[in-house]
């Protein structure tokens, strides 16, 4: 071990770096500071947290672990259970985990799980996992070099510390090397176990009391009990005393099996004292008559506590399947303990990002009478922030109304919260708001993302939402940069919409899944975050994020295949109801569906609205063009689609002849067959036959909203046309239901765009061979002959077509 001392000598509380040899230690280097038994709490958390020192970041949960501390020898499996529930515990959760810091028993187990788990997640230096070890420095093997006047003489070189080998006092014992950080309590005794316990109780008990800065409650602690001895039970004692909650390992052996039983039997008791009696607490223990009285006085003190609280939890590894249960048994006993409301207990579960202790122990149907006045908004909202798609899901599954929910000001903290959050995001936006302001002259206020509150956020983000889509019809947020006092914020009547466009912005795949399922028009907010992706990932990639651009591209990806699958579905059970889904406009896409509850202020004045000019909304297959979806664009529902447009009311297999001999000889067109769709859909037509079946029958988590959404963009459909197509003949007077008068049928035909492409091609032939003749034949140097004004009007007529389709196209 070498020393190398960061402190003055003055200090009063020496402390350096321990930097373990000869281990094959995962812990290069393991700090530590050298305390007074009785030193000041606060000053030693400033020590461990500051930026001049340890800088630990704090933690969401401390596992304090006590119990045998010479030879520790359970079952392989158990032994297993235990290190992978402990480890996966502190790892899942944030937590610090408290021992003796020394290497035997239990302490030893314990480091030694933490050198497995670096094994096996590939981290070598173990710091992502705090093990603090408090130790008392009159049991430590090599105690010497610790010593004040030996860290004077040494300076800052270091010392070299070898494991001692045989260790003939059964009182000391050298330091753990995978213990990532250490506490040497200095009580002035030597060779006396249980000089750190008041300590560990009072630091605990000081940490317990902070609070981090993303949750609402301070930091819980429950302690973890293995095997053990007498003064195993006094640390116990001065845990439930303070309310923390206990779990101890049943079958492991000594205190921990004595305050097992003695829970089951206090359990079972009738009123009588029946309990566990001083015999078997000596045979158990295996201590002299006065130690075993002492033990018994803790145990029954830890019952009376337990009566009053119910803090201890017994876990029986043997029962266990695996570490999952023991984690999860740790997290639920620390739920129980502590004297919360929901939200805060919901805070805690996000915080260690364990949704199934949520439902376990939060939302049982035990607690229905709790939860179910709660006011989960606040939970909502940071767990969207934390981008914790299972507690969204879960909030959402118990009923949270997302309109009341979601309201302008809550969308503002949002995109706000996660600004702030992601740097990432951050730059992207601000680098697409940057090239707002340099390209676009119509822009009325400079976008300003990096302010830190920014009234006008939301409006920014429109702004850069129309730029990436390139389509002010997406204006969704035009006048919400008037959010000035007295103003009550409205909520959104489609907040799906408002949740959905938040999390494609912030690259958020889950959650983006989540609120995808419980919107309107899957196949519009699909091509929508598609489209939007796509632009972000030029956009990473001209600023040189290759990897965030890729992951971008890849995500893009994912929602045309999404709206495939839909499109699909749909096609497969109606035909004429998808091709009109693929030709609506995106109405739920649009800033006037966008429509607030709340439009006026507390004034009673009307609150600003905007309403654009909505002509050209997007349409699917609009978008499908626009954005180069080719895999969207070549189903056969678009396919289809696309070639019912291009025939327009004639029948599908016209041939080119039939059209081209029409157009000049119009008596021709009752040789014609056209569509129509002058008759009512049949009702019992099969087609419509398990329309109340989900639109997504492979997902088997299908919510009933989307169910209902596919049914709503299906009745939407029926109401643009709820017609069945079929071939009608042309007569000079329509007659009966198979036929079409031939007034009609000539609009049909002159306004089909296949009739106007091959009226255009037979056109521009005549005009090249009229230009031919005269440039080869009828040219007059002298004066332009009739056949050249033609030429030159027919010219005039072309180019005047071409501006009229530019200015279409844009």
């Amino acid at each position: 071990m070498e020393l190398n001392r960061q402190s003055r000598s003055a200090d009063p509380a020496p402390r350096g770096i321990i930097r373990f040899r000869g281990y094959d230690s995962h812990t290069e280097d393991s700090p530590f500071i050298r305390v007074k038994h009785n030193h000041d709490m606060k000053e030693v958390w400033q020590m461990m947290t500051d930026d001049d020192h340890w800088r630990l970041p704090l933690p969401k949960l401390l596992i304090s672990v006590t119990g045998e501390a010479k030879t520790l020898t359970p079952h392989p499996r158990v032994k297993a259970i235990l290190k992978q529930g402990l480890v996966n515990a502190a790892a899942n959760t944030g937590a610090w985990i408290i021992t003796g810091g020394r290497a035997t028993g239990m302490m030893k187990m314990v480091g030694e799980a933490v050198s497995e788990y670096a094994d096996a997640t590939g981290n070598q230096t173990g710091q992502e996992l705090v093990v603090l070890g408090i130790v008392s420095l009159g049991c430590v093997a090599n105690r010497h070099l610790f010593k004040e006047k030996a860290l004077q003489k040494n300076g800052r070189k270091p010392l070299t510390y070898i494991m001692p080998g045989e260790m003939s006092d059964s009182h000391c014992a050298p330091l753990d090397h995978n213990h990532t950080h250490f506490l040497l309590v200095d009580d002035g005794t030597e060779r006396q176990p249980g000089g750190e316990i008041d300590f560990r109780s009072d630091l605990e008990k000081y940490i317990s009391t902070q609070k981090k800065d993303s949750q609402d409650v301070k930091i819980p602690t429950v302690l973890v009990v293995v095997e053990g001895g007498v003064n195993t039970l006094k640390t116990v004692r001065k845990s439930l005393k303070r309310g923390s909650p206990v779990v101890v390992i049943s079958g492991s052996g000594r205190a921990a099996d004595l305050l097992s039983e003695a829970k089951k039997l206090d359990m079972r008791r009738d009123g009588s004292r029946t309990g566990i009696t001083l015999t078997t607490t000596k045979d158990i223990l295996d201590v002299s008559d006065e130690m075993a009285c002492r033990a018994l006085g803790d145990i029954n003190e830890c019952l009376r506590e337990d009566r009053k609280n119910n803090l201890v939890n017994i876990f029986n590894p043997a029962a266990a399947d695996s570490g999952t249960n023991f984690e999860r048994e740790i997290l639920c006993a620390l739920l129980k303990a502590q004297n919360l409301k929901v939200n805060q207990q919901v805070s805690l579960a996000m915080a260690w990002q364990h949704c199934d202790i949520a439902k376990q122990c939060i939302f049982s149907s035990e607690n229905r009478c709790n939860w179910q006045e709660a006011d989960l908004s606040s939970s909502m909202l940071d767990a969207l922030v934390e981008d914790q798609a299972d507690f969204v899901q879960l909030f959402l599954d118990l009923g949270l109304d997302l309109e009341r929910f979601l309201c302008v000001e809550t969308l503002w903290q949002l995109y706000s919260k996660c600004l702030a959050k992601s740097a990432v995001a951050k730059e992207l936006l601000t680098y697409s708001s940057s090239r707002i302001t340099s390209t676009a002259t119509t822009t009325q206020y400079e976008v300003g993302l990096d302010l830190k509150d920014n009234p006008h956020l939301l409006f920014d983000i429109s702004k850069v939402i129309v730029h990436l889509l390139k389509d002010n019809s997406f204006n969704f947020y035009s006048d919400f940069h008037v959010l000035g006092e007295g103003f009550q914020y409205p909520s959104f009547k489609h907040p799906e919409r408002e949740l959905f466009l938040w999390s494609i912005l912030f690259n958020r795949r889950d959650l983006a899944q989540i609120v995808w399922k419980d919107g309107l028009d899957h196949i519009g907010g699909a091509l929508c975050a598609r489209a939007l992706l796509k632009e972000m990932s030029v956009i990473a990639e001209e600023m040189e994020m290759a990897e965030f651009s890729e992951d971008l591209a890849k995500h893009s990806v994912e929602w045309e295949a999404h709206a495939l699958t839909v499109l699909a579905e749909c096609y497969s059970r109606d035909h004429l109801l998808t091709h009109n889904l693929l030709v609506r406009e995106l109405r739920h896409w649009a800033p006037e569906e966008s429509a607030l509850l709340c439009t006026s202020d507390t004034a009673g004045h009307p609150a600003h609205t905007n309403t654009p000019d909505t002509a050209g909304r997007p349409t699917p297959l609009s978008m499908t063009e626009s954005y180069e979806m080719t895999d969207f664009a070549g189903h056969s529902a678009c396919q289809t689609k696309l070639t019912d447009i291009w025939n327009g009311g004639l029948a599908g297999n016209t041939s080119i002849w039939k059209i081209c001999l029409c157009i000049f000889l119009p008596f021709l067109i009752f040789s014609i067959k056209f569509t129509d769709d002058s008759r009512p859909r049949n009702k019992d037509d099969q087609s419509f036959k398990g329309r109340k079946n989900s639109i997504f029958p492979q997902d088997p988590g299908c919510s009933p909203k989307k169910v209902e959404t596919c049914q709503e963009e299906e009745d939407a459909g029926r109401r643009d046309q709820d017609l069945n197509l079929r071939l009608k003949s042309v007569s000079l007077c329509a007659t009966g239901p198979d036929s079409i008068d031939f007034g009609q049928a000539l609009y049909y035909f002159y306004t089909a765009p296949v009739t106007k492409f091959v009226f255009n091609i037979i056109s521009y032939l005549c005009f090249l061979a009229l230009f031919s003749y005269v440039m080869l034949v009828k040219l007059n140097k002298t004066s332009p002959r009739a056949e050249e004004y033609v030429i030159w009007g027919w010219t005039l007529t072309m180019v005047a077509e071409g501006f009229r389709r530019m200015s279409v196209s844009r």
